[in-house]
This record gives C-alpha cells, sequence and structure tokens, in this order.
C-alpha cells in the first residue's frame, strides 16, 4: 500500500508540471488573440499569483477538515477543469477573472499534493521527496514541449488545452486512487498559530521568496521574450523550460571559424628553409594516418 501511495504521488506531481507548463507555452499565442500590450498582459498574469495566494491561506482548513488525499483529488479534478479558461476570455479583465480560478486550483493542488507527499515521506522514514519534485519538473519539461509541439502545428490554444485537460482528468481519476489515507488524529488536531511557532520559517521563507521570484518570471515571460524579443518561431517559443538556453536569432550570422595553422610536423611542405637531406615529414604524416 505504501509504495502503491509513493507512486500516485509521483503521478500526481507529474500531473500537475504537464498542467501548468502547457499553459504557459500557450500565453504568446492569447496574447495574440487579445491583443495585449506586455503591460496589459502582465496585470492580467497577477490574477494567477492571487488567486494562488489566496488558495493557500485557505486550504489548509480544508486540509484538516478533508485530509491532504481528498483535497489532492479534488484540486486536481479542478485544475483540470479550469485549465482552458484563460483561452475562452474575449479581454483582458476576463483572462485576469479566469487566471484567478486557475491560480487557485494551482496553488491548492500544490500545496494539497505536497502535504500528501510529507505524509508518505514520513511514513517510509527516508527521504523521497526530491523524486517528486524531479517528476514535477519533468513533467513541465515534457507540457512545454508538448504546447510548443501545438503552436508549430498551428493548434489553437482552446482545442488543445481542452484536449490537455480533459485526457489529464482520466489520468488523476487513475491516479488518485491509491493515495495514503491520512490519519484521524492528526485531522482532528487544530493548528496552534503564533509569531514564535513561524520565526523560524522567516528565513526558509524569504529564500523561497526570492527563488519563486525569477521562476515566475522565467514560466510567464519566458514564451513571450522569445517570441516578442528574439523573434524565434512559435514551436520553439513555447518551450523555454524544454531547452537549456535561449536560441540564437537567424538573422545574426555566426561569426566565421578561423582555420587553425597546420604543425609543420603534419605539413608535407617545407616550412623551414630547404635542406640537402631527404624530407621526412611526408613520411611521418603517413605513418600516423595509418596508426589511426
Amino acid at each position: 500500500m505504501l509504495r502503491s501511495a509513493r507512486v500516485s504521488v509521483a503521478v500526481v506531481f507529474f500531473i500537475h508540471g504537464l498542467l501548468v507548463s502547457n499553459w504557459l507555452a500557450r500565453i504568446p499565442a492569447v496574447q495574440a488573440d487579445l491583443r495585449l500590450t506586455s503591460g496589459v498582459l502582465g496585470l492580467a498574469l497577477l490574477g494567477a499569483s492571487g488567486g494562488a495566494f489566496a488558495a493557500i491561506f485557505g486550504i489548509p482548513r480544508l486540509l484538516i477538515r478533508f485530509g491532504s488525499a481528498r483535497v489532492t483529488t479534488w484540486s486536481s479534478f479542478g485544475l483540470c477543469a479550469v485549465l482552458a479558461l484563460p483561452a475562452l476570455a474575449t479581454s483582458a479583465a476576463l483572462l485576469a477573472a479566469a487566471l484567478v480560478l486557475y491560480g487557485a486550483m494551482a496553488g491548492a493542488m500544490d500545496v494539497a499534493m505536497n502535504t500528501q507527499a510529507v505524509d508518505v515521506e514520513r511514513a517510509y522514514r527516508r527521504p523521497v521527496m526530491v523524486a517528486f519534485h524531479a517528476l514535477f519538473s519533468f513533467g513541465g519539461m515534457t507540457g512545454a514541449a508538448m504546447g510548443g509541439l501545438a503552436a508549430a502545428r498551428g493548434i489553437r490554444p482552446l482545442p488543445h488545452l481542452v484536449g490537455i485537460g480533459i485526457t489529464l482528468a482520466v489520468a488523476t481519476f487513475f491516479a488518485t486512487r491509491r493515495l495514503l489515507p491520512d490519519d484521524p488524529e492528526a485531522l482532528a488536531a487544530p493548528p496552534e498559530f503564533s509569531l514564535a511557532a513561524i520565526r523560524p520559517l522567516v528565513p526558509l521563507g524569504t529564500i523561497a521568496f526570492c527563488i519563486l521570484l525569477g521562476e515566475g518570471a522565467m514560466a510567464d515571460w519566458g514564451a513571450v521574450y522569445l517570441t516578442d524579443v528574439l523573434g524565434t518561431a512559435a514551436g520553439i517559443a513555447g518551450r523555454p523550460w524544454s531547452r537549456p538556453k535561449a536560441p540564437r536569432p537567424r538573422d545574426i550570422p555566426s561569426p566565421p571559424r578561423r582555420p587553425r595553422p597546420t604543425p609543420f610536423w603534419w605539413s608535407s611542405t617545407p616550412t623551414r628553409a630547404p635542406s640537402s637531406t631527404p624530407s621526412w615529414r611526408p613520411i611521418w604524416r603517413r605513418c600516423i594516418h595509418r596508426a589511426a
């Protein structure tokens, strides 16, 4: 049972990465459809952060009441359901409203699945959390490649995100059936909140804020930067997570390679003053060729 729960949590992390990265890869297409400037798009993208922020504050009560297994299942289905809402927006205001729901579901799923992962790690009595986050990153890379492929084939964001949401909802149905049930005693215990209890977490929270600041900027603006600034194709711009670095613009030619000078022991033409003795350099070069 414990091994099945570990596999289920790993699949949920992978699904979360797929869902998030598929939407991030289609941000340039949604921006082009709505004809939004970078400033307006940035304000609309704040909706996702606001929804996630609200969910993070409200989700602990649901975890205490229903347990991490149920909340993980519900939030996973919820994120699959709202994935295509940004593609339905017809204005910046509607896009921001859709992203509020998207961010709330994504934040709720993030907190719930990490809580479930902590329970599994505690039951294993050895560190297994790293493998879960590695699968989330792998899901992000895979989803970014899928989004880039959809953009390259000219598939519109709405059918693409609807198909991904339905497919991953079916995967979620099977993945969440083996989650680890919560301890009834742990669920009945109310949390004790005090400033002294959270004080040791302030440095860790500061580090996490700095990390997520860079990660959020790359996730929200990576594809837009590749499309608008570097002028790359839609299929390449949709994969900022799956590439180690940004591609080089096509209109900038690569610098020509300088030919390497031939060493004197390799050249068959004399490079020094001629001598009356026969030259051994051509023979030496043939020996090296035969040895190779």
